[in-house]
């Protein structure tokens, strides 16, 4: 049996962080959206017992792979052997959830390929281990996302038509911003009452987006530019993407082919929200 799955990335409308918890945690209040960019995973069933993982980005070659922990965890359980391919077009270290949404996709196919039965809040308690953005991609949609993850509310937004993705390529560390958060005098305090703004729009803030622009001036660069077209520009998770809301082809068509013929070398993308 094979399974050929879209493993779909999903962009941060909107991100608040909150002060962590004793435990190290920071709390979070996000509205989440899938989007139409998506590795593809292929899973067939192999004769030899235990996996082969095949990833064909070169920088992940011999690297610590999620895929692999998920099925290192669920080895007792498995009546059969796999070989997993993997083809990445959701940039690495995007802020677009690259890896959680493959370690979802993997326990889905493993629901279906091995007759396990699991619910979908099931599958979600399940994929808490592996991430906290790894629950949300069992559902995907629009959500507002709480807690450190596990606070899952699907809801329905007036979502933009297209995204615009631009990611300059600079790897963040998501560690290393949220230790500079933690002593920026602008952080938040305790968790409060979701913000009415984004259960109307979805799009807000980002408390990293400081903390980015701070890093590379890139980031100013090519919110100048978007900014001068009429746009604004948010950012994804912890960065390295950036986007832009619009509703038409021809706007998205115009923002990616300015922001790449002035920004050479920048990658860019038009994409669209994925409904659950």
């Amino acid at each position: 049996m094979s399974l050929l799955l879209a493993s779909s990335a999903k962009l941060n409308l909107s991100l608040l962080i909150y002060r962590p918890r004793p435990d190290g945690y920071h709390p979070i209040c996000s509205v989440f959206q899938e989007i139409s960019l998506h590795d593809e995973i292929e899973i067939d069933h192999s004769d030899a017992a235990g996996w082969q993982i095949d990833v064909d980005d070169p920088t992940l070659q011999g690297q610590p792979n999620i895929v692999d922990k998920v099925l290192r965890f669920y080895a007792p359980f498995l009546r059969h052997g796999y070989r997993i391919r993997i083809r990445k077009r959701i940039p690495i270290g995007g802020g677009m959830g690259g890896s959680s949404t493959n370690a979802a996709a993997v326990i889905k196919a493993l629901n279906q390929l091995e007759n396990w039965g699991w619910s979908e809040s099931k599958l979600q308690r399940e994929g808490a281990r592996f991430g906290a953005d790894v629950p949300f991609f069992i559902r995907g949609g629009t959500a507002l996302v709480r807690g450190i993850g596990e606070r899952i509310t699907p809801i329905r937004l007036p979502i933009s038509n297209r995204f615009v993705l631009i990611n300059p390529g600079i790897p963040m560390s998501t560690p290393e911003l949220y230790r500079a958060y933690d002593l920026a005098p602008h952080r938040r305090g305790g968790p409060g009452k979701t913000p009415m703004s984004l259960l109307k729009n979805g799009l807000g803030p980002n408390d990293f987006k400081p903390l980015v622009w701070a890093r590379s001036p890139i980031y100013g660069q090519v919110e100048k530019l978007v900014n001068g077209m009429g746009y604004d520009l948010f950012l994804s998770g912890s960065g390295a993407t950036t986007f832009v809301a619009v509703e038409s082809d021809n706007e998205a068509s115009q923002v990616r082919d300015s922001v790449c013929a002035q920004i050479p070398g920048i990658w860019a993308a038009v994409v669209s929200p994925v409904l659950a």
